[in-house]
């Protein structure tokens, strides 16, 4: 078991984490895989809900610090939400933060690790983004088993995975039945191999305030109203694959 290797005392204070205040949101961005955008993705969607107005935080709790090195890239006096570095204690950190933040996005350690199991027991969403191959999708398995571990701890947890690089074509079969074994819902949004993305990090900005016409901020918003949908409870839970086209 996963969580085990913490031992005892570990276990019993990821399972029992702090209870952040029920009007703060806490989505973690999870992969255990380097390439498949997950900064990008946690980047984009704390602007998206900054610009919507929403009190922001983005919790750095990758050792690699990405989301801190974009952030450094904003010219001094810009409009911005704040990011912080959390370290192994993240899930402590984020319940201090309720009174302060409506939305808590957290870019997670990307691998096995007690930064991981953190965040995730103090999320209400977590999502996997994924390039669209089998190989891709098998790369997750350790960290979509700690999600399922964690899960059966914390049952209002609810996960999903988002295609990341997707072309406007069926998913192939290789990949269908990769995902199909997560047991994790598909995002109906996804997100393509866009300039825009890789531009955006030069500024210090998400993509929605970068080139706010472009096709990615469009795709960042329905990423976003996706979420939102979710959150709410307005989405109900989907089939693992949906038809791609």
């Amino acid at each position: 078991m996963v969580l085990s290797d913490y031992g005892f005392a570990g276990l019993w204070t990821y399972i029992h984490p702090p209870v952040h205040d029920a009007r703060m949101t806490v989505i973690s961005i999870a992969g255990s895989k380097g390439g498949v955008g997950k900064t990008t993705v946690a980047y984009c969607l704390a602007t998206e809900w900054h610009l919507r107005g929403h009190k922001v935080l983005l919790a750095d709790a990758d050792p690699q610090l990405s989301a801190m090195r974009w952030a450094e890239r904003l010219g001094e006096g810009a409009s911005s939400f704040p990011v912080i570095a959390v370290g192994d204690r993240a899930h402590v950190d984020i319940a201090h933060m309720s009174e302060h933040y409506d939305i808590v996005i957290v870019d997670t350690a990307g691998r096995k690790s007690s930064r991981l199991v953190g965040a995730l027991s103090c999320s209400d969403l977590a999502i996997f983004p994924s390039l669209p191959s089998p190989m891709d999708v098998w790369a997750m398995a350790a960290t979509i088993e700690v999600f399922h571990e964690v899960q059966a701890m914390v049952h209002t947890l609810q996960g999903r995975i988002l295609l990341n690089g997707a072309q406007r074509t069926a998913l192939s079969a290789g990949a269908a039945e990769a995902l199909s074994e997560t047991e994790l819902p598909l995002l109906r949004s996804s997100l393509r191999r866009l300039v825009a993305y890789s531009e955006a990090p030069t500024a210090g900005l998400g993509v929605t305030a970068y080139a706010p016409g472009s096709e990615a901020a469009q795709e960042i918003r329905a990423v976003t109203d996706e979420l939102e949908s979710i959150l709410n409870g307005q989405q109900e839970v989907q089939e693992v694959l949906h038809a791609a086209g």
